[in-house]
C-alpha cells in the first residue's frame, strides 16, 4: 500500500516521456541517474497522479514527508547553506548545468 507523499528536493528537474526513457530511469540506466550516482547525488522519478507527466529530480533529497515517511524536517540556515553548496558542486562534477534549486512536490496516491 502506498500514500500521498510531499518530497522537498534540492537540485534539478527534467521532465520524462512515458517510455523507454522511464524504463530506463527505472532501472538505473539512464546517463541522468548514472552520474548522479557517481557523484553520490540523490535521484527521485515521480509525477502527481496517474496520467501526469512524470518528473526526474536530481541532487539531494531533502525530505520525503507524508504517512509512509517522515512526518517533519528541518534544517538551519547554516545546514541549508552547507547541503547547496554541497550539491551544486557535486551537479557540476556530474555534468549538469542547470542552476540547482529548491524543490517541492507533492505527489498524490493514485
Amino acid at each position: 500500500m502506498s500514500a500521498d507523499v510531499f518530497i522537498a528536493f534540492y537540485g534539478v528537474e527534467f521532465p520524462v516521456p512515458d517510455g523507454e526513457t522511464l524504463t530506463e530511469i527505472e532501472e538505473q540506466n539512464d546517463d541522468r541517474v548514472v552520474r548522479a550516482g557517481e557523484q553520490k547525488l540523490d535521484w527521485w522519478l515521480g509525477r502527481l497522479t496517474d496520467g501526469s507527466p512524470f518528473h526526474l529530480l536530481i541532487g539531494k533529497k531533502i525530505a520525503q514527508l507524508g504517512v509512509e515517511g517522515s512526518h517533519e524536517k528541518s534544517l538551519t540556515k547554516s545546514e541549508m547553506d552547507v547541503l547547496a553548496e554541497q550539491t551544486r558542486h557535486r551537479l557540476e562534477d556530474a555534468g549538469f548545468r542547470e542552476p540547482p534549486r529548491l524543490i517541492l512536490k507533492y505527489e498524490s496516491d493514485y
